[in-house]
């Protein structure tokens, strides 16, 4: 679900809970990567998942905080147990989010997610996940909004944060028809109250959308809270725009198809407010697939008789981990 973002090789990153090592090739695109996590089972599993592998084996692995500062910090998970041990009450986002922040660095990003408490399929009957804490948009936007951020941003994977295929973003909104596969539940199962990818659709006509979509990814930036022994000197609330990075407004993936045509699709919007597409390969088994574009659009140019219809060009490039 965070794959796409811009990280850096000068950044220090820091997770709070391990989800059993899902995102340990982020350490590749990163000065370092520490894990924070209290349960010995998923410790466990990280300690095995880098066991042999060079490019991870410094990855820090702490059960107490860690007593540094970081550039990025991430939240995959809302674990009931990040309250507990920060003694924090279950009911409350905003405290906990300003006990995150405490391990930023001035200008840092704080990235989230979490199931939204107002989803539809919670009123279908279907159980939140066991030992996770959820929250609606209200909640999600006033923690935030109260936060000493430069600004943050909503986005909205689908069908959840934990299976993501499409993540919208405030910019770029679902439409009806977009929401195929959405009712599916991989965490317990359901009544079929009501048909969820059509009432869905209705929403988003009402402009409803985000108080009942089934998860939420923020990402605040800019962070300028007070570090004294781990409290943040909070600064009064305040409105807030688009996270500081240039961020995608839309991002697709593609991954049912067979390895080497595995993309991952990103719309995005230029300082005129043009929009652009960019297309990364999965792994580097899809790159020649990428590659293949520039030929493509040569066989298109030299086929197709009729001059007034545009073919876009491609311009091909690499990233940072190839």
């Amino acid at each position: 679900i965070i794959d796409w973002f811009p990280f850096s090789k000068d950044e220090d990153v820091l997770f709070f809970g391990a989800c059993y090592g899902a995102f340990l090739k982020l350490r590749k695109r990163v000065r370092s990567l520490d894990i924070m996590e209290s349960s010995e089972l998923q410790q466990a599993v990280v300690r095995k998942r880098i066991r042999g592998d060079e490019e991870l084996s410094d990855i820090g692995l702490y059960k107490l905080e860690p007593k540094k500062l970081y550039d990025i910090v991430i939240v995959p998970v809302l674990d009931e147990s990040l309250f507990d041990s920060a003694k924090l009450s279950r009911e409350e986002l905003y405290p906990l989010l300003s006990y995150y922040g405490s391990f930023l660095k001035e200008g840092g990003s704080l990235i989230m997610a979490a199931d939204n408490s107002d989803s539809l399929r919670f009123f279908s009957g279907l159980e939140k996940r066991e030992g996770e804490c959820c929250f609606s948009l209200a909640e999600t936007r006033d923690a935030f909004s109260r936060l000493p951020f430069d600004d943050f941003s909503f986005y909205y994977p689908l069908p959840d944060k934990a299976f993501a295929r499409d993540i919208y973003s405030e910019s770029y909104m679902p439409k009806e028809g977009d929401f195929r596969g959405t009712a599916q539940s991989f965490s317990g199962e359901s009544l079929a109250l009501c048909d969820e990818e059509r009432l869905y659709g209705r929403l988003c006509d009402e402009g409803k959308f985000q108080v009942f979509a089934p998860s939420f990814l923020v990402i605040a930036s800019g962070y300028k809270g007070a570090h004294t022994d781990k409290v943040v000197l909070m600064s009064e609330p305040k409105a807030k725009g688009a996270a500081g990075k240039e961020l995608p407004i839309y991002i697709r993936y593609n991954r049912s198809r067979d390895e080497q045509f595995r993309l991952r699709t990103e719309i995005r919007r230029r300082g005129d407010g043009s929009l652009y597409v960019r297309k990364c390969a999965l792994s580097k088994e899809g790159n020649e697939h990428i590659l293949s574009f520039e030929h493509k659009y040569k066989l298109l140019c030299d086929t197709i008789e009729n001059k007034e219809l545009h073919i876009l060009e491609p311009s091909i490039g690499r990233s940072r981990d190839g």
